[in-house]
């Protein structure tokens, strides 16, 4: 049977709309110690301003989306050289979720939202610059790969995501669960794949399927509000919530544990996570942490950079005097004060003499001298979506 579904625009903006957060993705490698999954060496491999998400990986490169000039492409990094490379550029459109189809080297699929909100999954020929429709009657929000001829993808319905199972050699789909998360998966070392339940509206689970026998069994409860999960070779389940990463194995475990990170600073709202096929490898997608964005604020005042220090606060930004008197509001009127002020101050430092953290709040006593000046003020920073909404300063 075919699928064939009609959505208005608003309801495909919260999939790949223009809220879009800041995020990054990070590469660590991954080491087993007595079987247990150890994080190390993370890297930044997008350190790009915008929308860098849904890592996947190709042999010994990863693919990604990757924000360029307000548009959304198919990017490569090369796990060897460490270097990134666009694959696509796609005037008409952006591209999300790109994935290598199984057994065809230089083809991926992904999912292409144009701007006139006409949003389908294409085949990318990478060698020949060409695309074409894979499945020209469903609106595809996620998918995965069962095989070269099997696709499973979350397909919007008008008000939630349904699992369907399409045949392309036989042009045949059918549905194989209502009401589902996005993140499908093969199920390593067996013929099933994973996907998330959300018709437990108190605790989303993560279910298996299998082909042939067409059983739909629970593996885990997921942790609330978490959809996004990963596996590597060896059978262990990986998820992460808001910043921390947790791990299970449905054969060895009875509850998640928290997955040992080394050498990272503190992420916020970790999402995506990928793990390649060989399991040495992991990639995750996350905003800079309040701490992290107020440091890169800091470090742009210092160096007097106007561009820099107004790529870390939201649009709306307000400023106040403490405790309540509102002083700035919106990021045009925050360049027109900052860059007099830094034009007329070139010698201008800050120096952070105590720093604290509470959740999306950092509170800072910092030393400054600006020319002949010096003076301390009490700074609290108070961040929203990787972007410092409201700041309040008391001398």
């Amino acid at each position: 049977m075919k699928i064939k579904y009609t959505l208005l625009l608003f309801i495909l903006i919260p999939f790949f709309g223009v809220s879009q957060t800041n995020t990054d993705i990070y590469l660590f490698e991954v080491v087993l110690e007595d079987d247990i999954i150890i994080l190390k060496n993370p890297i930044n491999i997008s350190n790009n301003q915008g929308y860098d998400n849904q890592p996947s990986f190709d042999g010994n490169s990863m693919l990604y989306a990757r924000t360029v000039e307000n548009q959304t492409d198919i990017a490569r990094y090369d796990l060897t050289a460490g270097r990134n490379s666009l694959l696509t550029s796609t005037r008409v459109g952006s591209e999300y979720s790109p994935t290598p189809i199984p057994a065809m080297p230089n083809r991926i699929s992904a999912i292409r939202l144009d701007t006139t909100g006409f949003q389908r999954l294409y085949d990318y020929d990478i060698a020949a610059d060409s695309s074409a429709i894979l499945l020209p009657d469903a609106v595809v929000g996620y998918h995965a790969w069962y095989d070269s001829n099997t696709i499973i993808s979350a397909v919007l319905m008008p008000d939630q995501l349904d699992l369907i199972q399409t045949n392309l050699g036989k042009n045949i789909s059918k549905t194989l669960a209502k009401n589902v998360g996005r993140s499908i998966h093969r199920i390593p070392n067996t013929k099933n794949i994973s996907y998330v339940s959300k018709n437990d509206k108190l605790r989303w689970k993560l279910k298996s399927y299998n082909p042939k026998t067409r059983k739909h069994e629970v593996i885990i409860a997921l942790p609330p509000r978490v959809e996004d999960v990963a596996w590597h070779p060896n059978g262990t389940l990986i998820c992460a919530k808001e910043n921390m990463l947790f791990s299970y194995h449905p054969q060895k475990d009875d509850h998640w544990s928290i997955l040992q990170i080394m050498g990272i600073e503190v992420f916020a709202n970790i999402t995506r996570i990928a793990i390649n096929e060989t399991g040495t490898k992991l990639a995750l997608v996350a905003e800079d942490s309040p701490a992290v964005i107020v440091k890169k604020q800091l470090e742009s005042y210092n160096n007097r950079d106007i561009d820099s220090f107004l790529s870390t606060f939201a649009d709306d930004i307000e400023i106040y005097r403490f405790p309540n008197t509102l002083e700035t509001s919106g990021k045009d009127a925050l360049k027109e004060r900052y860059q007099a002020f830094f034009e007329a101050t070139p010698n201008l430092n800050s120096t952070v003499r105590n720093r604290k953290v509470r959740g999306n709040t950092v509170i800072e006593e910092e030393f400054i001298t600006a020319n002949d000046r010096e003076y301390t003020i009490i700074a609290i920073w108070e961040v929203e979506n990787g972007l410092i909404k409201k700041a309040t300063f008391k001398r």
